[in-house]
C-alpha cells in the first residue's frame, strides 16, 4: 500500500491499514461519475490527471483527502456529500417531504391555469391541506412553465458528452 506522501501527485492512492482489511466504502466517485454519464477520460481531463490516476482515485476503498474530494466535487459539479454517501437512500421523512413538495408544485401549477371557479376552489383546498401537513411548503412555487431548469453546469456536461456521428449522412 502506498501512502499519499510516497506519491508526488495530489491524487495518489492513500489507503490506511484499516481500509485494506475491512474494505469500507469511503467514496462513491465512480458511481457518481457514471450516474452523470461521464467517461473516465472526461473526468480525468477535468481533473488534469491520467485515467490511471483517476482509477486509483475512484477506488471506493481509497481514503481520500479533503482537497482530493473537493477537486472531484468541483469537476463533477455535485454536492460533496454525494461523493461520500448514497443520497438516493434518503430517510423516510426526507422522502415524504420531497413527495409533498412535488404535490405542492403541482397544486400551485393547477392554480396558475385558467380554471373554472370550482376547480380553483379545489386547487386552493389542496394547497391549504398540504400547508396543514407541512407549513414550510408555503414558499414552494409551481413547476417551471417551459421545460426543466438546468443547473449552472448542465450545459457544459451536455457539451462534454461524446456524440457518435458515424450514422449521420449529409446529402448535397
Amino acid at each position: 500500500s502506498e501512502s499519499a506522501a510516497d506519491d508526488d501527485s495530489t491524487f495518489g492512492a492513500a489507503h490506511s491499514a484499516h481500509a485494506l482489511t475491512a474494505k469500507p466504502v469511503l467514496n462513491r466517485i465512480a458511481e457518481v461519475r457514471k450516474s452523470q454519464g461521464l467517461s473516465e477520460r472526461t473526468l480525468a481531463k477535468r481533473l488534469n490527471i491520467t485515467t490511471e490516476q483517476l482509477q486509483r482515485l475512484e477506488d471506493p476503498c481509497n481514503d481520500l483527502s479533503i482537497s482530493q474530494l473537493v477537486a472531484v466535487q468541483v469537476a463533477l459539479e455535485v454536492p460533496l456529500v454525494d461523493l461520500l454517501e448514497d443520497t438516493n437512500s434518503l430517510s423516510r421523512p426526507v422522502q415524504e417531504r420531497a413527495k409533498l413538495v412535488k404535490v405542492m408544485k403541482t397544486a400551485a401549477a393547477i392554480k396558475e391555469c385558467k380554471l373554472t371557479s370550482r376547480a380553483m376552489r379545489l386547487a386552493e383546498m389542496l394547497r391549504e391541506q398540504l400547508l396543514d401537513l407541512m407549513p414550510e411548503l408555503k414558499e414552494v412555487s409551481s413547476w417551471p412553465q417551459f421545460g426543466s431548469r438546468r443547473g449552472s453546469g448542465a450545459v457544459a456536461r451536455i457539451l462534454a458528452q461524446e456524440v457518435n456521428t458515424s450514422q449521420i449522412r449529409i446529402n448535397d
